[in-house]
């Protein structure tokens, strides 16, 4: 919590969707209203470096409640449906099925 890194590993991987107010409101400050000119990280390996860095935090249960709370699931859904590298797929999909546990 000290660090708040969560929004720094998040914010190469968000684009430039728009939530509603609800979901927007339960984001880490630094992830909200993003600029409509936002765009995600390029290189696919730095998006898995990220989702694999995202994927240690949540190994235990504190960490987990924790991101879970920051509504980071949002951001990974919306990474998802854009995301084409089936590595960096997959990197998305363990840690959603770890944060959905």
């Amino acid at each position: 919590e000290e660090v708040d890194i969560v929004p720094r590993l998040l914010l190469p991987l968000a684009g430039n969707e728009e939530f509603d107010e609800e979901d927007n409101d339960k984001l880490p400050l630094e992830l909200q209203y993003l600029p409509d000119n936002k765009t995600r990280e390029e290189d696919p390996d730095i998006r898995c470096i990220l989702l694999e860095a995202l994927t240690q935090l949540v190994a235990k249960r504190p960490n987990r409640e924790f991101i879970r709370d920051r509504n980071t699931y949002i951001i990974l859904r919306e990474l998802h449906k854009w995301e084409k590298d089936k590595k960096a797929l997959a990197a998305c999909e363990n840690l959603v099925d770890i944060l959905i546990r």
